[in-house]
C-alpha cells in the first residue's frame, strides 16, 4: 500500500508539473505548442521540454527536410520525458524528396528517461552505401520505445553506443533493405542492438521483426547482456515480400563479442518464435559467452 500511495504521489507530481506540447503536420514551428498552436518538427519541441514534460504528435504525415536530431534533454527516474502519439492516431515520420541526413537516420537520438511511444517511421530508403536507418538511439539509458514501426527504410532500429537500461517493447520492425550495400543487402536489419560495452543490460520485449532483407535481431559486438522475451521474427534474409535470397537471414543472431565472456550469463531468450528466415532462427554467431534459451521455437 505504501509503495503504491508513493507512485501515485510521483504520478501526480508529475502531472501537475510537468508541460504538454503538441505536434501536427500543418503546424508551424513558430507556434506556441498549444493544442491550437501545434509545433510541426521534434526539432523545435526539443529545445522546449524538460524533465517531466510531454510532447504529444498528433496523427498524420510528418514530411520532414532534415534528421530529427534529438539530443541533450534528460528527464529523471521520477520525471521522464514523454514522446507520445496522441491517443487513438498514428503520426507517421518520413522525408521530403530533399533531405539532409545526420548519422542516415530518420530520428537520431539521444538521452535518459524518455518513453516513445506510438511513432510510425518511414520512407528512409538507402541512398548511396550508407546505411540509412530509420530510427537510431545512441549513447542513451533508461529508454522506452514502445508501440514503434520502423519500416521500409534503410534499417530499422539501432541501438548503439553506452546505452544501458532501455526497454523496447510491443514494436514492430519490418521491410527493412539496402541494396546499395557491397555485398547486396547484408546489413538491413530490423533491430540491431550493437557495440554495447560489458557490463550494459538491455531488452526486447513483445516485438515482431520480419521482411527484413538481412537479419531479424542483430546483437552485433555487443559485449552487454540482452534479454529477449516473447519476439518473434520471421521471412528475414529475403528481398521484402519475395522469397529471392538477400542477407545473412537469421532470425535472432546473438553475436559477436570482441572477447571471451566464459561463463557468463549474456543472452538470455524466452517464449520466442522463428521461422522461415532464410538461414537460422537462433545464431550464436561467436557470442563467446553463456546463453540462456527457455521456451522458444525455431521453424
Amino acid at each position: 500500500m505504501k509503495r503504491f500511495l508513493i507512485l501515485l504521489f510521483l504520478l501526480i507530481s508529475v502531472l501537475l508539473n510537468g508541460k504538454t506540447f503538441y505536434l501536427s503536420p500543418s503546424g508551424l514551428d513558430t507556434n506556441s505548442g498549444k493544442i491550437e498552436s501545434p509545433l510541426f518538427s521534434l526539432n523545435k519541441a526539443w529545445t522546449l521540454v524538460s524533465a517531466g514534460d510531454t510532447v504529444y504528435m498528433r496523427g498524420g504525415v510528418y514530411r520532414y527536410t532534415s534528421t530529427q536530431s534529438l539530443k541533450g534533454k534528460n528527464g529523471t527516474s521520477t520525471m521522464p520525458i514523454r514522446i507520445w502519439a496522441f491517443p487513438d492516431e498514428i503520426p507517421v515520420v518520413t522525408k521530403e524528396s530533399v533531405f539532409s541526413y545526420t548519422w542516415s537516420s530518420g530520428i537520431s537520438f539521444q538521452g535518459d528517461y524518455f518513453h516513445w511511444k506510438g511513432i510510425e517511421i518511414t520512407g528512409f530508403i538507402q541512398e548511396s552505401p550508407s546505411i540509412f536507418t530509420g530510427l537510431r538511439i545512441t549513447d542513451s539509458n533508461n529508454n522506452i520505445f514502445e508501440l514503434i514501426n520502423s519500416h521500409h527504410n534503410g534499417h530499422g532500429c539501432v541501438l548503439t553506443g553506452k546505452s544501458n537500461g532501455n526497454l523496447v517493447i510491443n514494436c514492430d520492425f519490418h521491410h527493412n533493405q539496402d541494396p546499395l550495400t557491397s555485398p547486396k543487402y547484408d546489413n538491413a536489419d530490423g533491430l540491431e542492438v550493437c557495440y554495447i560495452p560489458a557490463g550494459y543490460t538491455n531488452t526486447i520485449r513483445g516485438c515482431r521483426i520480419y521482411w527484413n532483407s538481412d537479419d531479424g535481431i542483430d546483437l552485433w559486438k555487443n559485449d552487454g547482456a540482452v534479454i529477449i522475451d516473447n519476439c518473434w521474427a520471421w521471412n528475414n534474409g529475403f528481398i521484402p515480400d519475395t522469397f529471392t535470397p538477400a542477407g545473412n537471414g537469421n532470425g535472432i543472431k546473438m553475436g559477436i563479442t570482441t572477447v571471451n565472456h566464459g561463463t557468463a550469463v549474456l543472452r538470455t531468450v524466452t517464449n520466442s518464435l522463428t521461422y522461415n528466415n532464410r538461414a537460422r532462427g537462433f545464431d550464436q554467431n561467436e557470442a563467446l559467452c553463456s546463453f540462456v534459451l527457455y521456451n522458444n521455437t525455431a521453424y
